[in-house]
């Protein structure tokens, strides 16, 4: 079973690799022509390896790295601030406005929206301490302690991938997953964005260092943990829950002892039940939507599957009036499926592949940014500044970052895709490719976006890690 699902993973890196590194280099051709010749140069370097001695120190090294990063964290976030928009800002000014006025504002578009519903109620109660310290505070106030939440969750998670890197390689290997890590420059674009990918950026690598970590004791204690996370990342990003399908999957294929496997799945399934429930319960307790509000306005999941399999697969503000024309949510189900089955007739069985295969492929995976330079930029308190112009989509000297971000994309492409082809039977990787199947499936029949390959992040890095280590060590450089 471990070597099919990595042949699926394989076939599947290998079409991504091929349409989104084609993608990126049409879009730098100098960072496709500079990529070959800047490999050969690392590669050679690494001959130099054994003179280069960081074992004694790296606990050192990497302290002074992620400090490092830490500032470089911070200056990123408040230097590229935007303006309150989508729906990171529409959070934001809910969660003030019940703060400031003790009523909701807005609360069809919650019930319209009821994934962010959770993510609401935890801004009320951080925003109601922030103003019990500062009681004169105001949203200028909760949008930049929002701000320093997002620069630690984005600090966290760098650090665990580094830790959970330090469980797998040697002490050299983990010190250079750690700055590949901290040089994945999107980490920094969305630091300002304490939306729901941050929190489930930094579950999903916490998950996987438990998960590596314990992988070998099979306790039950930590399949409670693991349930709990569980609860947890399902209430923020459902999408993110796709992490610990695949770890249960990995659980019942790797792991010995029937009578272990049931106890312990069955804890983890009656916690997560139970977690998932009292969660929700402290949700609908804290955001009060009026039961009239849900068939009124709330979307089907049909709607983002349509919206999946037209245009270029992502968010279309006509799909959204189309839906919304609709009066109950039984008649928002039936136009959906009607207007998807129609989408479907139209292009036919060639039409869907390339669709899925092709212009998926390139919105979700052909962006070196994660589309982090776009959402930097949208509504830029500072159209004009330093780091705008850099790092920025539309800015003045976007180009050369773009340069260095499709070079980091490419290399990480192909790592994915290495991994597959050199490293089959690592047990510690199973699960990491299997929730990677898991998203491309999801996202080649859901609304797709390169922002929603954030909270993958950490597994995306470690896997494209051991790609190359893996090559390079058939190539005997390590």
């Amino acid at each position: 079973m471990q070597l099919f699902l990595n042949s699926i993973y394989t076939a599947i890196f290998y079409i991504i690799a091929i349409v989104a590194v084609t993608t990126v280099v049409k879009n730098s051709l100098l960072a496709g022509l500079l990529f070959v010749p800047l490999l050969i140069i690392g590669l050679y370097l690494l001959k130099y390896r054994n003179k280069i001695s960081v074992e004694k120190h790296s606990n050192q090294i990497w302290i002074a790295l992620q400090l490092l990063s830490a500032i470089f964290t911070l200056i990123m976030a408040f230097k590229l601030q935007v303006n309150l928009s989508w729906d990171w800002g529409q959070l934001i000014k809910t969660a003030t406005f019940y703060v400031l006025n003790d009523e909701w504002d807005n609360l069809s578009y919650y019930a319209r929206y009821p994934n962010n519903q959770f993510w609401l109620a935890i801004l009320v109660y951080f925003f109601t301490m922030v103003k019990f310290i500062i009681p004169t505070a105001g949203i200028g106030v909760f949008k930049a302690a929002t701000t320093l939440v997002g620069c630690i969750l984005i600090q966290a998670t760098i650090f665990t991938v580094y830790k959970t890197a330090s469980l797998i390689w040697s002490k050299k290997k983990a010190l250079v997953v750690g700055v590949i890590t901290i040089a994945c420059v999107p980490f920094y674009l969305y630091s300002q964005f304490a939306y729901t990918d941050l929190p489930a950026l930094f579950l999903v690598a916490l998950t996987c260092y438990l998960y590596v970590k314990t992988k070998s004791e099979q306790k039950m204690i930590w399949f409670i943990i693991f349930g709990i996370i569980a609860a947890v990342i399902f209430q923020i990003k459902v999408l993110s829950f796709i992490v610990f399908i695949a770890l249960i999957m990995d659980y019942l294929i790797t792991a010995k002892g029937i009578k272990g496997k049931v106890i312990n799945t069955f804890c983890f399934l009656v916690v997560f039940v139970v977690v998932k429930a009292l969660l929700s319960s402290f949700t609908a307790a804290t955001v009060v939507i009026p039961e009239e509000y849900s068939d009124k306005y709330e979307f089907p999941a049909t709607h983002w599957v349509m919206m999946g399999i037209h245009g270029i697969g992502s968010f279309d503000q006509n799909d959204v009036d189309y839906t919304a024309s609709f009066s109950t949510y039984d008649e928002k189900v039936d136009a959906t499926i009607e207007r998807f089955t129609e989408r479907v007739q139209e292009k036919g069985v060639a039409g869907v592949a390339t669709h899925i295969f092709e212009t998926k492929v390139i919105r979700t995976w052909g962006n070196p940014t994660y589309a982090g330079s776009d959402y930097a930029g949208r509504h830029s308190v500072s159209e004009d500044g330093v780091f705008q112009k850099f790092f920025t989509i539309n800015g003045e000297w976007y180009w050369l970052y773009n340069i260095y971000a499709s070079l980091y994309h490419i290399a990480t492409l192909l790592g994915l895709l290495l991994v597959g082809m050199l490293s089959k039977k690592n047990a510690n990787f199973l699960f990491m490719k299997t929730a990677l199947i898991g998203i491309v499936v999801f996202l080649s029949i859901w609304e797709c976006n390169s922002r929603y390959l954030l909270s993958f992040l950490p597994i995306i890095i470690l896997l494209s890690c051991e790609g190359w280590f893996a090559l390079m060590k058939r190539r005997k450089c390590i």
